[in-house]
């Protein structure tokens, strides 16, 4: 008797697998079941994109924030950037924190956590971050009513798995590509 494997993806795209079947060293004759959902629709996801000029990014980004609805205390926020240096920049220009891979584990833990929490240790509010790719996976609260998308992700893969993050709850939710 062989040893059976599961594999188990919200979004694993069916053009890729055959890199299961090839890193695994899998026939995939042998493969006995696929179970696929019929949809992954995010309906609870508004999808916007917004085209301007390089110069004009900044000021969209501020204007979306200013204009979207106040987020309550059990409410998040997402500014995806494509780059450590944009992330950084927009969370120095908010003042909110930013979270990436080139952090400790220790940084990322307390980024993250205090973004959870809604507040920093100093109660300050934190219900916004400036993230990378580096949060765009595995981050699963529910009420994130807004991800903000700096730039397009590198991969069309990203930018759903990113956008995802939105509307967890099935409540009403933006997502913006500038």
């Amino acid at each position: 008797v062989g040893t059976q494997f599961i594999f188990l993806s919200a979004t694993w795209p069916v053009g890729m697998e055959y890199l299961l079947w090839e890193r695994f060293g899998f026939d995939n004759r042998k493969l006995t079941r696929v179970i696929r959902a019929r949809s992954t629709a995010r309906l609870e996801i508004s999808i916007h994109v917004k085209k301007v000029e390089d110069d004009e990014v900044e000021a969209t980004v501020l204007d979306f924030l200013e204009n979207v609805q106040t987020l309550k205390s059990n409410e998040r926020g997402i500014i995806f950037c494509t780059t450590i240096a944009d992330a950084q920049h927009y969370a120095s220009l908010l003042g909110i924190p930013c979270y990436h891979g080139q952090l400790t584990e220790q940084e990322k833990t307390v980024v993250f956590h205090n973004w959870i929490a809604g507040e920093d240790e100093d109660g300050f509010p934190c219900q916004t971050v400036s993230a990378t790719g580096a949060m765009g996976q595995g981050v699963d609260f529910p009420g994130v009513r807004y991800v903000v998308h700096v730039q397009p992700p590198y991969t069309f893969t990203d930018y759903v798995q990113q956008m995802g993050r939105a509307g967890r709850d099935g409540k009403p939710a933006i997502s913006i590509l500038i």
